[in-house]
């Protein structure tokens, strides 16, 4: 885990946009009707996406989003791989 967040350290500090992203930033206001993922039958994701997304403002705002996304992963991995040694 400290290696994920060693390796991951920029997410911390660096305001960067991925084109993805800026759609994401501009579409997902309250309202719209955006969706980019549910034609894909993606609904869980399409849901948090949509509300993570109509909260942030700026790109700066979108650290925070990446922060929590590696968080979740650096949480998940180890569960994944314990789950695939018992297999």
């Amino acid at each position: 885990m400290v290696i994920a967040v060693l390796a991951y350290f920029p997410v911390f500090y660096s305001n960067y946009l991925y084109t993805d992203e800026a759609v994401q930033l501009w579409y997902y206001r309250p309202g719209s009707g955006f969706t980019m993922f549910m034609e894909q039958g993606r609904y869980i994701t399409e849901k948090l996406l949509a509300f993570s997304f109509s909260t942030a403002e700026t790109v700066s705002d979108l650290k925070f989003l990446r922060i929590f996304s590696l968080c979740g992963w650096v949480v998940v991995i180890p569960i994944w791989f314990s789950y695939s040694k018992k297999s």
